[in-house]
């Protein structure tokens, strides 16, 4: 995590640089206040400010006093660093917006475990902004739907697409392409949606052009099987299909919002109907959206993949399906990475995470913990994600569109 230090003696810089840096802290120093705020407000920011009280131009409450005035999506974590130890020193200080003081000098054990604080309470609003963020996107796209079913003259939610065929789906074996295709077509139908051709085993969109693209997966538990599932299209042909959909030209975000509505209403036609076959699911994932620069970055398809490519009147939608095994790997919390999924309920006899909970930082702290205090520990139980969830979920080259 990268901290800003400000202070206008060059021998306290060069010492917390260097106490810094020991302990694996990114570090940006600067000798005055008004380089302070620049330094906090500018785009990149430190997230994590260690500020002197005493500066000549502003003083450390004056600092805090303008960073409190400015508007961030995360607000840095202010700490001053100061020789003044009295209340009334420390309630001016924390009344202009300090989250936290360290006096002069100070000790090295006091300053980490204030360090670890800071990073704690940093990593708790990214995931709450987060989950706001995801919640607005949720808005936007449920009144996105609700406009899509308006128009294709529906005055409820879209029927769940009946399986094409009354053999049973076993869950060990791959998805039948034809089965796929038919229930794929009737989502898209169901939204208004209704292609003209659907060509099979068809590459993807070109190397080289930029992309929106929506992307979820499912699991099932007991042939341990993953699904993953990507609806792509270059701008161009979302914006052509949602026009003549919607009768109005959409903005980056909606067109966005489009095709991550007709991905999640494709799987839940897959999920629904694999679940009438008794088939038991894991869906761990909301559908998320990406816009892919394929001249910089592609994504990692495998052989077996098959794709569907989807043309309304002269513009394109590919639906990509990668079926795969996916057996439950055992591991040592310690070797926990975010992102894999849990397999069952952990610990089994009360559990502090449910089975299909997407393991974060957090909640591996959380299995860590729990493992270094308990006698007789067994390993955890985890689905690991494939190279395409690992693009999609966590890639900071396929950041979400906002």
């Amino acid at each position: 995590m990268k901290i800003l230090v400000a202070d206008d003696e060059p021998t306290v810089l060069r010492i917390m640089r260097t106490f810094l840096e020991k302990h694996r802290f990114q570090v940006e120093t600067v000798d005055c206040g008004r380089k302070a705020v620049a330094a906090l407000t500018a785009e990149d920011a430190p997230s994590i400010a260690i500020i002197d009280w005493m500066m000549p131009d502003l003083t450390g409450p004056e600092v805090c006093t303008q960073l409190r005035q400015a508007r961030f999506r995360i607000r840095p974590y202010l700490l001053i660093l100061t020789s003044k130890n009295t209340e009334a020193d420390l309630a001016a200080g924390l009344d202009a917006g300090a989250d936290d003081f360290v006096t002069k000098p100070f000790k090295a054990s006091e300053m980490l475990a204030r360090l670890r604080v800071a990073e704690r309470m940093i990593e708790y609003e990214h995931e709450v902004r987060q989950r706001i963020e995801d919640l607005e996107q949720l808005v936007e796209r449920h009144e996105l739907l609700g406009e899509m079913i308006a128009k294709s003259g529906q005055a409820s939610a879209p029927a769940v697409p009946a399986a094409t065929s009354t053999a049973p789906v076993l869950a060990p074996s791959p998805l039948p392409p034809e089965e796929v295709e038919a229930l794929a077509r009737r989502a898209l139908q169901d939204l208004g949606l209704r292609p003209d051709t659907v060509a099979h085993l068809s590459p993807p969109c070109a190397d080289g052009a930029v992309t929106y693209a929506a992307w979820t997966a499912f699991l099932r538990h007991q042939g341990q099987r993953w699904t993953d599932l990507v609806l792509e299209a270059e701008p161009g042909a979302v914006s052509t299909i949602f026009t003549r959909t919607l009768d109005r030209v959409p903005s980056p975000s909606q067109c966005q919002s489009f095709l991550v509505e007709a991905l999640t209403v494709i799987a839940s036609a897959l999920r629904s109907t694999l679940q009438s076959h008794g088939v038991e699911l894991l869906a761990p994932f909301l559908a998320r959206g990406h816009q892919i620069d394929r001249g910089v970055v592609t994504p990692p398809v495998p052989a077996e993949s098959v794709s569907y490519v989807f043309d309304f009147a002269g513009s394109a939608i590919t639906l990509l399906v990668v079926d795969r095994p996916c057996p439950i790997v055992r591991k040592p919390s310690h070797d926990l990475v975010p992102g894999e999924i849990l397999a069952q309920a952990y610990p089994p006899a009360v559990p502090l995470l449910g089975r299909g909970t997407v393991l974060n930082d957090r909640y591996i702290a959380k299995l860590q913990i729990y493992g270094d205090t308990t006698a007789g520990f067994h390993p955890v139980p985890v689905f690991e994600p494939t190279p395409l969830a690992q693009f999609f979920h966590s890639s900071p080259l396929n950041a979400p569109l906002r």
